[in-house]
């Protein structure tokens, strides 16, 4: 912990509870989340009203029977090699991160707009992502096309789509439009995405890809495929040993969003990273 305006903070991370909502189904686990509740019960009453509480998940779990998607087949079969590095014209890298709901895949830079017309029609996937250096994003499904374009700082987006609209984007910002919200350029403010799309079946799409495109690696992939509910990639060793109940990861809402609680108002909606108080995430030594 360390020492905040004379405030303790205890941070704690149960990571059991991933495994166990990965292996059975929500009825299954209730007696172990109210065992946790009468925890946490205890824990604050004993505070004597001087403990705050915030209690979070850091993703969703689709919650549906989940199988692997058969992306190194499918590339196979069309003439790819899934290698673990980058030697000929035609080479995929696809590492196991574990079994999610996204598989990030590595090629030539020649081979990309190929390689993702080829990954949109694999079993399971939903759609693929993939970069330009102007800033901005393609995103592909088997039946339509979307391009994304962000600020610099992320605070405006842009969109058009053809075919089937990938991100179902584009009603949100025909209302946005009609409501006076966009700029001239036709851009829409982030906050106002947010707002707009938290709850749908895809949340936050633009600054998520956007987080994508410029966050978490040194090394970011060429092209990011989201599945559907029901199919993951990783380490499938471990499906031979328990049935797969669901996963998380991938664009579509169930994967997405988690849940918050705490001794202090909230609102409907927060992204993780604006959900801490200030003092979890100010930058002093900890203690």
């Amino acid at each position: 912990y360390r020492k905040e305006r004379d405030r303790p903070i205890f941070l704690a991370h149960p990571a059991v509870s991933d495994a166990m909502f990965h292996l059975f189904p929500a009825e299954r686990l209730e007696s172990a989340l109210k065992a946790f509740e009468d925890v946490v019960r205890s824990i604050y009453f004993e505070g004597k009203g001087e403990l705050g509480v915030l209690l979070f998940s850091d993703h969703g779990n689709s919650q549906v029977p989940s199988r692997p998607a058969p992306i190194d087949a499918h590339l196979e079969q069309r003439g790819w090699r899934v290698r673990g590095s980058l030697e000929g014209p035609r080479d995929v890298a696809i590492p196991d991160y574990g079994l999610i709901g996204i598989a990030a895949a590595y090629c030539r830079p020649e081979a990309i707009e190929e390689l993702a017309s080829v990954l949109v029609e694999a079993e399971g996937v939903d759609m693929v992502v993939y970069f330009d250096a102007a800033g901005g994003a393609t995103i592909r499904s088997a039946t339509g096309c979307g391009h994304l374009r962000w600020s610099d700082d992320g605070s405006r987006f842009s969109y058009e789509a053809t075919g089937q609209d990938p991100l179902e984007l584009l009603p949100v910002f025909e209302c946005l439009r009609a409501e006076g919200r966009l700029a001239s350029d036709g851009s829409a403010a982030d906050a106002d995405l947010f707002q707009a799309t938290w709850a749908a079946r895809y949340p936050d799409p633009a600054a998520r890809i956007r987080d994508w495109a410029t966050n978490h690696v040194q090394n970011r992939a060429d092209i990011l495929v989201s599945l559907k509910p029901g199919y993951f990639h990783g380490a499938g060793v471990f499906t031979h040993i328990v049935d797969f109940v669901g996963t998380h990861g991938a664009m579509e809402s169930a994967s997405t969003l988690g849940f918050a609680m705490g001794t202090h108002p909230l609102p409907p909606a927060q992204r993780l990273a604006n959900l801490l108080p200030e003092e979890f995430t100010k930058t002093e030594k900890r203690k």
